[in-house]
């Protein structure tokens, strides 16, 4: 697929007017400058009726969210997206979703920069044992089908370590910081755009499975001792590895073998 070159410097919006390169992710996109949350917007748009592929970008957020409810943090030099599908598939085969995404936007940093992120389970971003960015999907269905599902990116590209909330100064870091240069926005971004767009096809055609392999092979999850609040309760075990679902499969330390659905891994600490 031939990709039309996006100038590197430049704010977001001048990437609204563009054509991405892509054939669906990007057809259509809304620039803000600060919103809210993108995926509110782009989850009424979808409810009103928005095209598959359509994408929703702000500069900044002052009430993003991350899983569970909580609160994201975007400070200056982030990026923030939602992009709405609408796949025609079961309710329980879009559940891999955010780990589709977590590939694609692992590859893009991947080809963009000099750095190797890798994959926390289930949903965040990681360099050099420190968060660069999450994903959050959220699926409406109708009737039993799904109606639409929305896919948030939130990624710290040119985020100042200054910038970030004293709390969290030590485990969130961005692609500028670790890179030791800043990272041009819209290259980023019309590269997430299209290596989204061809993963995104191939779940769509193939499943969960091919994608599940490079998901593992970024992983910095599978094969390590971790710690998971799966609502309020704790577990602990090995991290074996991930399912046709996207489920974690955890090892106790009685060797039952436990297949967690949701939760949060606490950092990896021994790798086996």
């Amino acid at each position: 697929m031939t990709r039309k070159q996006i100038p590197s410097t430049g704010l977001l919006r001048d990437y609204a007017s563009q054509n991405p390169g892509t054939l669906l992710i990007g057809k259509h996109i809304l620039h803000y400058e600060e919103v809210a949350s993108t995926q509110d917007i782009a989850g009424k748009l979808a409810r009103q009726g928005a095209e598959e592929g359509t994408v929703v970008i702000a500069e900044k957020q002052t009430g993003g969210r991350g899983r569970q409810g909580r609160s994201w943090i975007s400070p200056d030099g982030g990026l923030q997206l939602s992009i709405i599908l609408r796949p025609n598939l079961e309710p329980a085969q879009v559940i891999p979703l955010p780990l589709v995404a977590g590939v694609a936007v692992a590859r893009a940093i991947k080809k963009v920069t000099t750095l190797q992120p890798k994959l926390k389970w289930p949903n965040d971003i990681i360099i050099a044992r420190k968060k660069v960015g999450g994903i959050l999907t959220e699926t409406s269905t109708r009737k039993g089908k799904i109606d639409h599902t929305v896919v948030g990116i939130g990624l710290n590209v040119n985020t100042a370590r200054s910038l970030f909330p004293e709390a969290i100064r030590e485990t969130a870091t961005s692609l500028a910081e670790e890179s030791g240069r800043n990272i041009a926005p819209l290259e980023l971004l019309q590269c997430l755009f299209g290596e989204f767009e061809v993963l995104y096809i191939e779940f769509l055609a193939g499943g969960f499975d091919k994608i599940r392999e490079q998901w593992k092979a970024m992983s910095n999850t599978i094969g390590s001792q971790v710690k998971v609040d799966s609502g309020g309760a704790e577990i602990a075990g090995e991290a074996l590895d991930i399912d046709s679902e996207g489920f974690l499969l955890l090892r106790r330390g009685n060797g039952n073998v436990e297949r967690v659905i949701s939760g949060d891994v606490s950092p990896p600490t021994t790798r086996l």
